[in-house]
């Protein structure tokens, strides 16, 4: 049986299947509602939520690259400080 999340998922990835190449102002969208639902399937609250601020932190370096503006400066600047301070400690063994 497929749960709901499933059968989202499956529409968002059939649309963008059906996008043309071209037409990049739809990519980007289904793209991050896509991965956005892929967060909402993991089942962890904790690792769920974490999920979307790093979906959220990559949008911003997205659209900051592109000229656009960056929604949520706030999160760039916890995200990067969560990285240096607990992933950088654990990956070097500090």
């Amino acid at each position: 049986m497929r749960t709901v999340l499933q059968i989202d998922m499956n529409e968002k990835l059939e649309e963008i299947a059906n996008t043309r190449p071209e037409d990049k102002s739809k990519w980007g969208p289904m793209a991050w509602k896509a991965l956005h639902t892929v967060c909402e399937a993991i089942p962890c609250k904790s690792c769920s939520d974490h999920c979307h601020r790093m979906v959220d932190f990559e949008h911003d370096l997205v659209n900051a690259h592109l000229g656009k503006p960056i929604y949520n400066m706030e999160n760039v600047q916890r995200y990067l400080a969560t990285i240096t301070e607990e992933l950088v400690p654990v990956v070097f063994k500090k």
